[in-house]
């Protein structure tokens, strides 16, 4: 099993928004965000297990926002260390 862009993309977004949201959890409002996500992974076959492992790196801007904790304006850096292993 191989994940693609996209996948990775969402799993990273998705994380993000989850941390962020335990941290402010008091808070309510909305906002909207552009992130953009660059990988650099390689995966190797081994037998009858696949591994994959690399970084995914990144920024987020707050494009629109209805109030804190986001600012409109805002900006940040993700950095993450991917693995990930499968078989049949």
């Amino acid at each position: 099993m191989r994940f693609g862009k996209g996948a990775v993309t969402v799993l990273a977004a998705t994380m993000t928004m989850m941390a962020a949201q335990a941290v402010y959890a008091e808070e309510s409002g909305t906002y909207r965000a552009i992130r953009s996500f660059h990988h650099d992974y390689i995966t190797i076959d081994h037998g009858e297990r696949t591994f994959t492992g690399g970084m995914l790196t990144g920024t987020r801007t707050i494009i629109e926002s209805s109030g804190g904790p986001f600012v409109e304006g805002a900006n940040s850096y993700t950095e993450c260390l991917v693995f990930s292993s499968s078989s049949d």
